[in-house]
């Protein structure tokens, strides 16, 4: 009967739900292009690729990093490499003969989009539709292209840029708006032919970064006090993020189909690359590894599907850009539920044998 007793003890202290743990991660330093020249990492995929832009003794190049944080330069001349998918096709832009052109890079090809426009991509989709910018006369519209350019336009004012783009072709970015005569910027969600207004946090201004397959966008918006503030936007509502406990300000830059966000928390006067993540708000820098060392992440710009996050920091005190990839981490939820297991077995057999001893 005891026996039983003590089994069945041990058998549901094991078997008590465990807490989901933060995820942990490994960071790699993303090389520069040229020594001492200013390089700026901009999106990454699921196997570790990432891409930007860096500059070397003749020009700003795009240039794409292996997993290992290798660096190649993909433009022959001027041009910056602005996203990348899983299947590691990449937005960006480039310029020739003086015009710039939105492009497209593809196993080792570069496509330059022909038009009279000025053009930049600055998302590129799952299915490898894209969007960016262009230039109409004076005025800057925000675009999409799936193998035709679409102009999304602008709302009443003439300025207007896509930042992400989904598999739905569900577009974000931001647009000027004409307020008690000021121009100012708020955010907006492109779909199905519409160009809708995400609104503020009570501020003048906002502006939309990233949007997943799920239809969320995420980006900054200004609070009542002008403080800029993470959100998310789903079925027409903007909600309020936060950020790192004390934070100033804070900004969601991207989001993956897992419902993971990155961006930064302004804290004291510095900014602190972020992680929000099941109702949970992390600093990057407490979920790095032993290859952490010498590490500050400031911002976090870019996720993948599967979670390996992109982002600048300091590595030394030196400007420094970076790939986090999830790395296993210790249980130590495993551990403290077999300690109480065996905890539980302990006061058992004391138990027992104090009634031994009474007896």
């Amino acid at each position: 009967m005891r026996r039983r007793t003590i089994l069945s003890i041990l058998v549901a202290a094991v078997a008590l739900p465990a807490q989901a743990a933060p995820p942990h991660y490994k960071v790699t330093l993303l090389a520069p292009l040229a020594h001492g020249q200013l390089t700026q990492v901009t999106g990454v995929n699921s196997a570790g690729q990432a891409v930007g832009w860096g500059n070397d003794n003749l020009a700003r190049r795009a240039v794409s990093w292996s997993s290992d944080g290798a660096v190649t330069a993909i433009s022959p001349e001027y041009g910056e490499a602005r996203g990348i998918n899983d299947a590691g096709a990449i937005a960006g832009f480039t310029i020739t003969a003086g015009v710039q052109y939105a492009t497209l890079w593809s196993g080792g090809t570069m496509q330059q989009i022909a038009s009279p426009n000025w053009e930049t991509f600055d998302a590129i989709s799952g299915n490898g539709h894209a969007a960016g910018g262009n230039i109409v006369g004076s005025d800057l519209h925000a675009i999409y292209y799936d193998g035709t350019m679409h102009d999304i336009g602008a709302f009443d004012g003439d300025h207007a840029g896509a930042t992400g783009i989904n598999n739905s072709d569900q577009v974000v970015g931001s647009s000027s708006r004409i307020e008690f005569g000021l121009t100012v910027m708020h955010a907006f969600y492109y779909s199905n032919g519409v160009m809708d207004d995400m609104g503020t946090l009570g501020g003048p201004e906002s502006y939309a970064h990233g949007i997943n397959n799920g239809g969320i966008a995420v980006g900054v918006a200004q609070a009542a006090d002008w403080a800029g503030h993470a959100f998310s936007y789903d079925g027409g509502v903007m909600t309020d993020l936060g950020g790192l406990p004390g934070h100033s300000a804070s900004d969601a830059v991207a989001i993956n189909d897992l419902g993971q966000i990155v961006g930064d928390s302004e804290v004291g006067g510095d900014r602190r690359a972020t992680l929000w993540q099941d109702g949970q708000i992390y600093d990057l820098n407490s979920l790095l590894n032993g290859s952490g060392v010498g590490w500050q992440l400031q911002d976090a710009l870019g996720i993948s599907s599967n979670g390996a996050i992109v982002g600048t920091g300091t590595y030394h005190g030196v400007r420094s850009n970076y790939l986090l990839q999830p790395a296993p981490a210790p249980e130590p939820t495993s551990w403290a539920l077999m300690v109480v297991g065996f905890g539980a077995v302990g006061a058992a057999l004391r138990n027992r044998r104090r009634l031994v001893v009474a007896a």
